[in-house]
């Protein structure tokens, strides 16, 4: 069995990174060619946090962990 933090579930850093970014610069959704599609709050830069990276981070694996445990696998 693999123990490596993200073993099995690919991409959840950067989906961690992004989530975090969007919490802080209120900028959720962007169009292909750049219009804001969806803004919570005004325009802010982003801080880099490992400490919401990592909780973001964990609680997706756990949410995915979560859905393989509860959705029966074909054999």
């Amino acid at each position: 069995m693999n123990h490596e933090p993200n073993a099995g579930y690919p991409g959840k850093g950067s989906e961690a990174v992004s989530l975090v970014e969007a919490e802080q610069t209120g900028l959720w959704h962007v169009a292909p060619h750049g219009t804001e599609l969806e803004r919570t709050s005004s325009p802010s830069g982003p801080v880099y946090n490992a400490g919401e990276i990592r909780t973001w981070h964990d609680g997706l694996v756990a949410c995915y962990r979560d859905s393989e445990i509860a959705t029966p696998q074909a054999a």
